[in-house]
């Protein structure tokens, strides 16, 4: 899809995939291309974590967190923004 949006025009522009709880795993996150961001959909009581501070050994971070916990802290910042989808159907 990014070399379809590249050869169509779309170098410049950031490529944003949406999916369900069955793409929220760790292949999925690791294998995005340049200028690509992946936006998943998943259940509220799932643990998640993010990732740990650069030079370390681990790739994820010890903390855990839930989605539903992300949404009620006060201190995280929103964005609202518009989203144009192209395709079919």
């Amino acid at each position: 899809m990014r070399q379809e949006l590249d050869l169509a025009g779309g170098e410049k522009k950031i490529l944003v995939l949406a999916g369900d709880g069955s793409f929220c795993h760790r292949t999925c996150f690791r294998a995005r291309p340049d200028r690509t961001e992946l936006i998943c959909r998943t259940r509220k009581d799932a643990v998640l974590c993010g990732r740990t501070p650069e030079g370390g050994r681990r790739f994820y971070s010890t903390r855990k967190f839930t989605p539903a916990q992300v949404r009620q802290e006060e201190a995280q910042p929103w964005k609202q923004t518009k989203v144009f989808y192209g395709g079919k159907g």
